[in-house]
């Protein structure tokens, strides 16, 4: 799971929040060994899926991997040339495919790259010394095209090595770069046509290894006369080689005896360099303000490495192990495996990716080694067993609220990058991939100046029935721009709008509050107040934000001192069905609308309005976490089946459980959405309205000091990144036995009972999804059972795990 590249220590702030680091092993000398390598060095350990370790036969590689990411980074495309000549491909997406022979033959290991828009790019040697390339895109494989043929490249392009391949993430450039007949590196570029070869005064052992930034800085490395690795770089004209291994001594350690697996992230330009050093480890070094390194990983290595890195520095590389099998390892907070991903014994089933976070942040959305459905179910352990034949609801979206005061943070006080980044975290499918977010239609308690508002406001005494006065330019410096940015990283994501007021002066008490329930909606503001809709659903979505979803009154009973109004159930049914509704279809607009947005312990609002002339128009209910059990919303689905039920705030700090027992359990009780508070506050759990009634102790899913410009995830992120980043939206929702129940132990209190509970899923795509969390406080050991086959697993306690697996 991708994060901010500015974030990350590895531990609890005093608050609970995280920061995140730089991706990168701890620095150390040469030839020290990494703590985090398999314990004793050697061949790599396998993962439980890994099989009894043989090697796949005209498939294996025989000369080193080509590794490629996708731009969201959820994509891994492998190449290498096998026993054969040929060239093979596997891809991961969720779980691993092929590998898959090609029609193609190489000389040397191939190169791959994938532009901004998707497309897959594959470059190698051909016959002659040619050099060739095809591409992937949505119409499948194109080419090959032999580009020395095609542009005359002549003597200049022929290769006497592999060929490298990187591509511009921004403007979609290609470069190539091999080592000629002459020895030198050529270099060839295309933007509109291809460029060159232009061949550059270096001379080299092996072959060269190019890696492009975004501003279109170039970095080259390879090995130079006895292996030492050598670098060159381009910023408007070419500076260097430098020898790295001399000039910073890495001594025996720092020579390469492959081809050396390099990138750059794109973002921050820090440089990664793998290798294979005389021990037969494998060895990296990283720049980053200075070169860092090298670190012996422990791992012993039959081939040349190959690396790609994203733009929150989570790093992959792979290799060929001794044996000739396929290995992988990953940095994520931490170096992860390796595993053997593409050698799998045929009898040990479909192999299960894992995936946990824990309490104490040890473990952060962190990948740990597969487990594979390797025989009969465990027995003598809790089983959950997934049943496909049961199934229930679509799932829809996990996610936040996008309120004033963290639209405020987000956009407006965090850097450019740094707010763009942390919005790729929120919503990129690289990050925790949310879907849903509700926004607040006007002022509610947390606001950037403490201070309410709506998009009708007048002079007191006065009205505006016409909505002469109407405006959402409160909103156009920071929510509206926001709003933009988030659906530009996830275009599906579901908006949803919820006033906490009605304008004053629509209300009995001319206020913004509802003290004493005095905040009724005036009769004679009924059709105002749908026109107030209509106006605010036309105005975002003129502004490039669409409302897919609304309700009419966040928490319609609470009374609060802050951004509220009275509105019963009876009075809500009867402005549905006589104002709002003809109001919407009259301007051609169709969200869909929930009812109710009231807590769990007052499950007789929705119910009311169930049971009421305005059921029709409803798509569901919105439901809030607090004051009762979320059961309640299995009782309102019983009532209405056909009515969604969505689970709509949740504010951590307050919430009656754990976010993760929030979010599974109401997950296992029919909700199709589930979406905490704010989506980002400050250290002081604010800007929030003095003096604060309704939120005290509040805690934002990430949060933002403005003036060190950090941004501090918090333990809730990553929780409901154990659902959002692997559940897509239009999964069902399957059958699975859970061991908790929930308790109401007095009016005011809630709690489920100690043991593991869980909830399972089938994505669109057919892959499934099990996603336990141990609330106890003791590890549970457990089994998994499905299609009469299992594994056993053990989980920490208040730990949660995601796995996901594809037939």
């Amino acid at each position: 799971m991708a994060m901010l590249a500015a974030a990350f220590p590895g531990a609890a702030d005093a608050a609970g929040a995280v920061v995140a680091p730089r991706g990168g092993p701890v620095a150390a000398g040469p030839g020290a060994a990494n703590p985090l390598a398999p314990a004793g060095g050697g061949a790599p350990r396998a993962s439980a899926a890994a099989g009894d370790g043989a090697a796949l036969p005209a498939n294996a590689s025989t000369s080193g991997l080509a590794v490629a990411l996708d731009a969201a980074g959820r994509h891994q495309y492998v190449f290498w040339r096998g026993s054969d000549g040929r060239i093979y491909e596997a891809s991961y997406f969720r779980s691993w495919r092929g590998p898959v022979k090609t029609r193609w033959f190489s000389g040397f290991t191939p190169s791959a790259a994938v532009d901004a828009h998707g497309v897959l790019y594959l470059a190698w040697e051909g016959a002659d010394g040619h050099v060739l390339e095809a591409s992937f895109d949505d119409g499948g494989w194109h080419g090959p095209e032999d580009l020395t043929k095609t542009n005359r490249w002549r003597t200049k392009g022929r290769a006497t090595s592999a060929v490298s391949l990187a591509v511009n993430a921004r403007d979609g450039t290609q470069f190539l770069m091999w080592r000629g007949t002459d020895g030198r590196i050529h270099e060839a570029w295309r933007t509109r046509k291809w460029h060159g070869p232009r061949v550059l005064p270096w001379t080299l052992a092996g072959a060269p290894a190019v890696a492009v930034t975004r501003q279109g800085d170039q970095y080259v490395f390879w090995a130079g006369a006895g292996g030492d690795i050598e670098e060159a770089w381009y910023r408007g004209s070419w500076g260097g080689p430098v020898d790295l291994t001399g000039t910073y001594g890495w001594g025996e350690f720092g020579q390469t005896t492959t081809r050396l697996g390099v990138a750059v992230n794109p973002v921050d330009e820090s440089q990664y360099v793998f290798w294979t050093a005389v021990d037969g480890r494998l060895y990296e070094a990283w720049y980053a303000q200075g070169w860092h390194g090298p670190v012996n990983m422990g791992w012993s290595t039959g081939s040349a490495p190959a690396l790609a890195v994203t733009r929150a520095s989570r790093q992959y590389v792979f290799w060929q192990g001794p044996d000739g099998g396929t290995w992988e390892s990953w940095y994520d907070h931490g170096w992860r495996g390796p595993t053997a991903p593409l050698r799998r014994n045929r009898a040990s089933g479909a192999e299960v990716e894992v995936t946990q976070t824990t309490a104490d942040f040890s473990e952060r959305l962190a990948r740990l080694r597969s487990v594979s459905f390797a025989g009969r179910p465990p027995a003598g352990l809790p089983l959950i067993t997934v049943d496909e034949n049961q199934r229930y609801q679509s799932f829809a979206g996990v996610g936040g609220a996008m309120t004033d005061s963290s639209a405020w943070l987000i956009y407006d006080e965090l850097s450019a990058p740094t707010g763009a980044a942390l919005m790729s975290d929120l919503f990129g499918p690289v990050g925790a991939h949310y879907s849903f977010t509700m926004v607040p239609m006007g002022g509610s308690d947390f606001t950037r100046t403490g201070q309410p508002y709506t998009y009708d406001d007048v002079p007191a005494s006065q009205s505006d029935p016409q909505l002469a006065q109407f405006s959402i330019a409160h909103d156009q410096p920071y929510i509206l721009p926001a709003l933009r940015e988030m659906l530009a990283v996830n275009p599906q994501t579901t908006v949803m709008a919820t006033p906490w007021t009605a304008p004053p002066w629509m209300k009995a008490n001319g206020a913004y509050d509802d003290l004493g329930g005095a905040g009724v909606l005036n009769s004679s503001a009924f059709q105002p107040f749908a026109d107030y809709f209509v106006r605010f659903l036309e105005a975002y979505a003129a502004q490039g934000v669409p409302i897919a979803a609304i309700a009419p009154e966040n928490e319609p009973t609470s009374g609060a001192p802050f951004p509220a109004m009275d509105f019963p159930a009876a009075s809500e049914a009867q402005w549905i069905t006589q104002n709002l509704e003809p109001s919407l279809q009259a301007a051609n607009l169709h969200p869909r609308l929930y009812g109710g947005d009231e807590g769990w312990g007052d499950p007789s609002y929705p119910s009311a309005l169930l049971s009421s002339q305005a059921a029709g128009a409803l798509a569901g209910v919105a439901w809030h976490c607090y004051g009762g059990l979320p059961t309640v919303m299995s009782d309102s689905h019983a009532q209405a089946p056909g009515a969604a039920q969505i689970l709509t705030e949740c504010s951590q700090g307050i919430e009656p459980y754990p976010v993760p027992e929030v979010l599974i359990g109401s997950l296992r009780n029919w909700a199709s959405v589930v979406s905490l508070w704010n989506l980002a506050l400050d250290p002081a759990g604010g800007p929030v309205q003095p003096p604060n009634y309704g939120c005290t102790g509040c805690t934002g899913e990430v949060t933002i000091n403005e003036s060190t410009q950090t941004v501090n995830f918090r333990l809730s992120y990553f929780q409901l990144g154990q659902v959002s980043a692997f559940v897509e939206p239009g999964a069902t929702h399957v059958g699975s036995n859970s061991f908790v129940s929930y308790i109401q132990t007095s009016p005011d209190q809630h709690r489920a009972s100690p043991g593991l509970d869980d909830v399972a899923f089938v994505n669109p795509d057919g892959t499934r999804v099990l996603v336990a969390y141990n609330n106890s406080p003791s590890p549970i050991r457990f089994g998994v059972a499905w299609n009469g086959r299992g594994f056993a697993y053990s989980l920490p306690a208040k730990a949660t795990v995601t796995f996901s697996w594809k037939p």
